[in-house]
């Protein structure tokens, strides 16, 4: 997941732990087993070029575990910010 906040004091832990929270619980009623691993893995980007290359290496992590060829034919890939056409 990669998040881009235009506020200094955006609350990115507030932010993991409440989208955590909603889709795991969807996902247990739903499938009965658990989405989330308890940690995750944080990084601020410091400049805007990393953006770009983040967000290709972020849609290729299907491809390197082998479920897909190619990004694009993974279903669940998908960006508010960029069209997948363009990566």
């Amino acid at each position: 997941m990669l998040l881009l906040s235009k506020s200094p004091k955006s609350d990115l832990k507030r932010v993991i732990k409440d989208f955590k929270q909603k889709s795991g619980f969807m996902f247990i009623r739903q499938f009965k087993k658990k989405l989330w691993h308890l940690s995750y893995y944080d990084h601020i980007l410091r400049k805007e070029e990393e953006l770009l290359e983040t967000a290709k290496y972020i849609f290729n992590n299907p491809v390197r575990k082998r479920l897909v060829n190619t990004f694009k034919e993974y279903s669940f890939s998908g960006s508010m910010m960029y069209r997948i056409e363009e990566l």
